[in-house]
């Protein structure tokens, strides 16, 4: 396996402040703040524009509102495609939104629960909003909502309260991003009609376009960058040679599935062009930062600008010499010339998974401020711990739909991280293309070990459980034709939702039994769909799994 080699000269004896105690010297480091933006997790194309739109304005909206307040900084959003796709879809109203408020799809229906989903999860009510006679009612109908989707019959939404709630779910995330005005008078109501969720529905639809556009804008003025994310988040490593793991380490399935990366990767990239068709340049934010050489090379083969990975990657190529943990400390805090051939080389940058942890993981106690606070010590550990010859660039890869962005507080959030990060004395806001424009990468590397932001890769494939999925997914691969299922669009789909990490990933969290029953299920009905729609006989038992049984995680592959 390939190690990092790096050019001669180009990484020196390195005194951390951070080690040593001394006082860090007066410098600035870039700070590049990539939100991620998922896929809509709705398994119905027309609940998926609903989620796509609440996201926007739940989550995106906010993001927007404060560059403008803060015309130095700068975010990069990386899109799943399948959300871009999903979010236009709700700007020209082509969702499940009509179908109930025309009374066509009752509260029975799949499409509705799934939509009871999204409301009850995703939308947090400003504390002006709370207080109204709609605030009240969304909030207690968002709790039974949960009790709903996890079977309880006490709970059990009608048609009427169907449309109430999703009227009022509208209605809050409208005004949580300054869309509601025409609406005033319906947080007064005691409850929401047809008619009014029809009004609603539209005033919506206007809302998500309006967002989409000004991300495009954004894009335009330099204030955002748009990277890729591959359609459905896969871990590329896995999918195109288990990782490079022997086949003799336990739960080990290679789908040989290059070809889908290849894919997910271009989709990705094309969703980029786009929403920034003006950008020119777009990188590939890797799904949980996974990583190995032949990832990489698959990244620059598609063209990619650039690729993210996890700081966990790049740390782990440390040697045992103290200069050599010196070294590996600074690590992820530049750019690197990753040689993926004899003839190219790709610019990468490394997430800094324990700044982006601990804020994504920061208590709902805790004050506004505290993340910006605790932003700014790692970018002063960080520029400590480079040497005084290098430009710093920490990276912050945060998920744009986490808790960050789900507390009532995010404005004063978001603000307080932007002042930071332009405040010109210890950071200046980029992008990875700025950054990159600005600061062309002088240290060469041939590649590095397999790796993730979870270290290796049992997380996906360790576990007996897992491996039953992994062996579902390639034997529906081979029977609907390998590669060539990609030719067929809606083999194609199925395909790539059933690659997504999170399934893999889900029976290795700990969750309620129900949602890991829910998982497996949804996972099921697509491998199911990968042979129906394929034309062959679908088997009578999908990825068959103990889960009372706790098998033992597998020895850690390469």
């Amino acid at each position: 396996m390939k190690r990092s080699l790096v050019v001669a000269g180009a990484i020196v004896n390195i005194v951390s402040c951070a080690l040593c105690g001394a006082t860090a010297p007066n410098r600035t480091a870039s700070v590049i703040v990539m939100w991620r933006i998922p896929a809509p997790l709705s398994a119905d194309a027309t609940v998926q524009p609903v989620e796509a739109g609440v996201v926007a304005l739940n989550f995106l909206a906010p993001e927007l509102a404060a560059l403008l307040r803060h015309p130095n900084a700068k975010i990069t959003l990386a899109v799943d495609p399948i959300f871009v796709a999903a979010l236009e879809k709700m700007a020209t109203s082509q969702s499940v939104l009509g179908g109930v408020a025309s009374g066509q799809i009752g509260a029975d229906d799949a499409r509705t629960t799934q939509m009871l989903d999204v409301f009850s999860a995703d939308i947090v009510a400003p504390s002006n909003v709370i207080r109204t006679s709609a605030g009240e009612r969304f909030t207690s109908d968002a709790s039974a909502a949960r009790l709903a989707l996890m079977g309880d019959r006490a709970a059990h939404f009608s048609q009427r309260d169907d449309v109430d709630f999703a009227a009022t779910a509208l209605l809050v995330s409208l005004s949580s991003s300054g869309y509601a005005l025409e609406h005033a008078a319906l947080f007064k109501k005691n409850a929401l009609t047809n008619r009014d969720l029809q009004a609603l529905s539209t005033t919506f639809a206007r809302a998500s376009r309006d967002v989409l556009d000004k991300v495009k804008q954004a894009a335009v003025d330099g204030t955002v960058e748009i990277a890729a994310l591959p359609s459905y988040e896969p871990i590329m490593p896995l999918l195109i040679n288990a990782a490079g793991r022997p086949r003799q380490v336990p739960y080990t399935v290679d789908p040989a599935a290059g070809a889908d990366v290849g894919y997910a990767v271009d989709d990705g990239l094309r969703a980029a062009r786009s929403v920034a068709p003006g950008q020119g340049a777009y990188g590939v934010l890797s799904p949980d930062g996974a990583y190995d050489d032949e990832t990489a090379a698959l990244l620059q083969a598609h063209h990619a600008a650039y690729g993210v990975f996890s700081e966990r990657v790049v740390m782990a190529n440390a040697g045992a010499s103290a200069a050599s943990v010196l070294d590996v400390h600074s690590a992820p805090f530049r750019a690197y010339l990753l040689e993926t051939s004899k003839t190219n080389k790709m610019p990468v940058l490394f997430c800094s998974d324990s700044t982006s942890n601990a804020l994504d993981s920061q208590l709902p106690s805790a004050p506004p401020t505290a993340f910006a606070d605790r932003l700014e010590s790692a970018v002063n550990l960080a520029i400590a711990t480079t040497p005084a010859s290098d430009p710093t660039v920490v990276v912050v890869c945060l998920n744009g739909t986490g808790t960050i962005m789900r507390r009532p507080d995010r404005g004063q959030i978001l603000d307080d991280v932007m002042a930071m990060i332009t405040n010109d004395r210890t950071m200046r806001a980029t992008t990875p293309k700025e950054y990159l424009h600005q600061h062309a990468p002088t240290v060469e590397t041939y590649g590095y070990a397999p790796g993730s932001d979870a270290g290796g890769f049992d997380s996906w494939m360790g576990s007996s459980n897992q491996m039953s999925l992994w062996n579902a997914l390639a034997d529906a691969r081979k029977a609907a034709g390998g590669d060539a299922a990609l030719e067929k669009p809606e083999v194609r789909d199925a395909l790539l939702r059933a690659e997504s990490g999170q399934w893999y990933f889900w029976l290795a969290a700990y969750q309620p039994r129900s949602s890991t029953d829910q998982s497996l299920s949804r996972f099921r009905t697509l491998i199911a769909e990968i042979y129906r729609s394929a034309g062959k006989p679908i088997p009578s038992n999908i990825a068959p799994v103990k889960l009372d049984a706790s098998a033992p995680m597998s020895t850690p592959g390469p």
